[in-house]
């Protein structure tokens, strides 16, 4: 016996597609994994009734839109309207969809919207002109981290020279409104903040490099631009060296020595980060000092440094941190490094006596394992182990070197 069977597959008419959006935006509305069926749209005729659906306050349409084929500018400009709705969650996610755009804007090679292709086309006038609008209002909230962050990468993909001043300008508000040191165990060190990355991300095409590179800064934010083209040189310098890229002058070394010892973590986490790799006695004792600073990101930078330096000369002050420090992240540092120069026996006595300590004794045997035995199990160290087993535990590890 043989079957066949005949299908004939057509488009919606914007009516049906209309309808298909309406019940699909009914039942995510009801079932939280419904969402995904809208997000499975792609053909271009769901464009404006996605649109509708989300003026209308469905903030779930807004990312359905992003997966859209064949219209890229249609979608651009949806979420430019989006972006000035009147429901905080649609502007919020049509911002973040607009931003990430922006951001790769500026690498032609990285722009896709819902294409699986690049598509480097640049926009028309009128749009771009709106993004740039929308951009400048938004960096000039000083107040509000998140509206900066959307300004700055909306700036970076679409401003010009003349909006390095309002760029300026936030940069210094937010870096003066930013809390103290980093001090407790349990505080975020990735970064500077979003608003701070996204703002140093948007100067860098907008400061000479020539300016950057030869120490010439003279605001904040021109320094810590010209420290992050320093770690860009010598990065580069480690694949294929150009000495065409390299400074021409001595100047960095003087603005190193200066704002690693800057009231501002962010000066100083920067500095750190412009320190050539490679044996810089001249830099040592700046190393030294950041082992020990306040604040734990920059802790946690000087210990990458000294990473790169392999000066076994720093052995004692990164034992006095996997012996002594609260945080996680500066512990699991230190304790890295300390591998690397060798100074095995002395870190594994660290670790046992860490093992009883309340906060990281956990992470003390995690890392016995992962540092000293190799043991790489994508587990965790068990966190219920008794006192006594730790106890025999630590004198078992103390007696082993």
């Amino acid at each position: 016996p043989k079957a066949e069977i005949e299908l004939e597959i057509t488009m919606p008419t914007e009516a049906e597609a209309a309808k298909i959006v309406t019940q699909l935006v009914k039942d995510a509305a009801n079932e939280y994994w419904a969402a995904a069926d809208l997000r499975r749209l792609r053909h271009p005729i769901y464009l404006k009734p996605l649109v509708a659906a989300a003026n209308n306050g469905c903030s779930q349409v807004v990312k359905a839109i992003s997966n859209l084929r064949g219209v890229d500018f249609e979608i651009i400009g949806a979420w430019v309207e989006l972006s000035r709705s009147k429901h905080p969650d649609v502007v919020q996610i049509a911002l973040r969809e607009l931003g990430y755009f922006c951001q790769c804007m500026r690498n032609a090679a990285a722009f896709h919207v819902g294409n699986p292709e690049p598509n480097p086309k640049i926009l028309g006038a009128n749009l771009e002109a709106e993004i740039v609008k929308l951009g400048r209002e938004l960096i000039a909230v000083h107040s509000d981290s998140l509206k900066v962050l959307r300004g700055a990468q909306l700036l970076q993909g679409f401003g010009g020279n003349e909006d390095f001043g309002l760029i300026h300008s936030a940069f210094e508000a937010r870096l003066g409104l930013l809390a103290d040191a980093r001090t407790d165990p349990e505080a975020n060190i990735s970064g500077y903040g979003e608003s701070l990355d996204a703002l140093l991300d948007a100067a860098d095409q907008f400061i000479p490099e020539e300016k950057r590179i030869d120490g010439l800064a003279a605001t904040p934010l021109e320094i810590c631009a010209t420290f992050r083209q320093l770690e860009r040189v010598w990065r580069a310098q480690a694949g294929e060296p150009d000495p065409r890229k390299l400074p021409k002058t001595q100047k960095w070394r003087s603005l190193i020595q200066t704002y690693a010892n800057d009231d501002s973590f962010v000066l100083r986490d920067s500095a750190l980060k412009a320190i050539p790799p490679g044996n810089e006695p001249s830099f040592r004792d700046v190393v030294v000092d950041r082992l020990n600073d306040p604040d734990h990101g920059v802790a946690r930078t000087a210990c990458h440094v000294a990473r790169n330096s392999k000066d076994a000369t720093l052995v004692p002050p990164l034992l006095d941190l996997v012996e002594y420090h609260k945080h996680e992240g500066v512990f699991r540092a230190a304790a890295s490094v300390l591998k690397i120069l060798g100074a095995r026996s002395s870190l594994t006595r660290a670790l046992a006596d860490r093992i009883m300590d309340e906060e990281l004794g956990d992470e003390a045997l995690e890392t016995i394992f992962s540092e000293i035995l190799g043991w790489n199990f994508g587990g965790s160290a068990d966190k219920n182990i008794p006192w006594e087993h730790r106890i025999r535990m630590r004198e078992a590890w103390r007696g082993f070197v």
